[in-house]
């Protein structure tokens, strides 16, 4: 069993279309019958749910499996429980997949995160805020811009995820660039397959979940943008894309 944790707007559809291309192989994306952890997630998140209530949902939905095909799931959600699903039983395996933040931002700001998403969609009613998580103080979210709430969240979530799989062996996990998955999937694919003890195989990289609103790209932010990116994902960005002050 494997999981894909990562942000949203960064992939997770994608890399679960191309695996589940393998034959011995099958990957889900936001599995309907999962579709409870968005909202568990964020509680979790938040504190407001204890581990032990969502380890109960998350063994019932994960049951031990053997043999092929290999089973996993793409779910952004999953960033926030890795140390719950890494005690599930067979060791589970993680993909972690990252995209550049400015993209991840860009995406999600057109698509009106933290500002003017329709209220009625469950995804903005679950999204993770930096003061209910803890992260932030109260005053300090509630003044922040969208943009800058989008800025946070890509840093956090990432950052929980590394200290989350750094606790782990190195054999249970991977990092892939999307970038890197969609310009060269030779070296990308081929340390998921050990990861996952999958054959070669022929697989395709196929994008899906286009965001349909142009996102601003980062050379038209305003300085202000500018300015709140590198507040909140400088360091993220030197980190997991050190190159990334050269393409400014």
């Amino acid at each position: 069993m494997f999981f894909v944790v990562s942000t949203g707007r960064s992939g997770t559809r994608t890399i679960a279309r191309v695996l589940d291309q393998h034959p011995l192989c099958r990957c889900a994306h936001h599995h309907p019958a999962h579709r409870v952890l968005i909202r568990l997630g964020a509680e979790y998140c938040h504190g407001e749910i204890d581990a032990e209530d969502l380890i109960f949902f998350l063994e019932g939905m994960f049951p031990p499996r053997a043999g092929w095909p290999v089973v996993g799931e793409s779910d952004q959600r999953f960033s926030y429980m890795i140390p719950l699903l890494a005690a599930l039983p067979g060791s589970p395996r993680f993909i972690w997949l990252i995209r550049d933040g400015r993209d991840v931002v860009a995406s999600a700001h057109a698509r009106g995160w933290y500002g003017d998403e329709p209220p009625r969609r469950v995804w903005p009613k679950a999204r993770i805020q930096g003061d209910r998580s803890g992260d932030l103080p109260a005053e300090e979210w509630a003044a922040m811009s969208a943009f800058e709430r989008c800025c946070w969240y890509w840093t956090f979530t990432n950052e929980r995820i590394a200290a989350d799989l750094a606790e782990l062996s190195a054999a249970r996990w991977t990092f892939v660039r999307l970038e890197d998955l969609a310009s060269a999937p030779g070296p990308s694919l081929t340390r998921i397959r050990h990861l996952l003890g999958l054959p070669w195989w022929p697989l395709r990289i196929v994008h899906a979940n286009k965001n349909p609103s142009a996102p601003r790209r980062h050379a038209e932010w305003t300085a202000e943008q500018h300015a709140a990116f590198e507040r909140r994902c400088g360091a993220g960005m030197d980190r997991w894309y050190p190159d990334w002050r050269e393409d400014r």
